[in-house]
């Protein structure tokens, strides 16, 4: 919800031509965008790591909290948090991504999770 400063993402990665399951060169490896959006954070930020697996779906998650850094300095956000989910499949990888001030990330951490929950293979 724009109005109180966080969004969701929900996006899928498909596979592209001449990419197989195995390989996902072209598309960045899961843990490299779990880095990227780690590194977005001041040192000192509380940040959790998690592996599940969801209906037989492994689901990579981050569960990051602190200022994050600004894209134009000076501009960095406290007390912020961060919510990911990449799911790979067969076909390509989906991620969920919650992000804003904490308050308002914490208090939709349950639709978050019913969302991560609902991943299946199909």
């Amino acid at each position: 919800d724009a109005k109180d400063g966080a969004k969701c993402i929900v996006t899928v990665f498909p596979l592209k031509p001449g990419d197989i399951a195995e390989d996902r060169s072209t598309m960045g490896s899961t843990e490299d965008a779990l880095s990227y959006w780690k590194n977005e954070f001041l040192p000192g930020a509380e940040l959790k790591m998690e592996r599940r697996v969801v209906h037989g779906v492994t689901v990579d998650l981050l569960d990051a909290t602190g200022t994050i850094k600004a894209e134009i300095e000076g501009f960095e956000q406290p007390d912020y948090r961060r919510l990911v989910a990449i799911a790979e499949g067969p076909r390509g990888r989906l991620v969920i991504f919650v992000n804003g001030p904490r308050l308002v990330v914490s208090a939709r951490r349950a639709e978050f999770e019913n969302l991560v929950n609902s991943i299946r293979r199909d």
